[in-house]
């Protein structure tokens, strides 16, 4: 085609014409491929583009979903620092009970009217008032009073 358009234009315009016009179509033709190159250059741009804002929007779902696993962890963290608190509490609520309960358990024992032998040599008296033993023994012996 290109050849035929040179050939009419040889025989209808003068030699000087027909130079600077195939010039300017050779040059036509450099700028529609560059052209060319430039549009495919700017679809792959446009998809590089498209697929780098699908990521952000990832991201940004993904940096949502962090902050919202952020605060889940330090409310847990704040319940479990306050299930350790009450743990600790009610096991020292539990230990003094029961220590209030062999207290009174040991109290009762020494208030009962049972005379006790021992190596120290004070025997207990149902009165509570201590005496001493005549012959200290090397082991513990518990009567009761009849």
């Amino acid at each position: 085609m290109e050849q035929e358009i040179l050939e009419i234009i040889n025989k209808s315009l003068p030699t000087q014409m027909g130079s600077i016009l195939k010039k300017r179509l050779e040059q036509a033709d450099a700028d529609k491929a560059r052209l060319e190159s430039c549009l495919r250059m700017i679809d792959n741009l446009k998809a590089q583009v498209e697929d780098v804002e699908k990521d952000i929007e990832n991201y940004k779902g993904r940096e949502v979903k962090q902050q919202e696993l952020n605060t889940r962890e330090e409310e847990i963290g704040k319940r479990e620092r306050s299930m350790q608190v009450w743990e600790a509490n009610l096991r020292g609520s539990e230990a003094e009970k029961r220590a209030n309960e062999i207290a009174g358990f040991v109290g009762m024992v020494f208030k009962s009217p049972v005379f006790r032998k021992s190596v120290s040599g004070y025997q207990s008296v149902p009165n509570g008032q201590y005496g001493t033993i005549q012959q200290p023994h090397n082991h513990t012996e518990e009567t009761t009073e009849e």
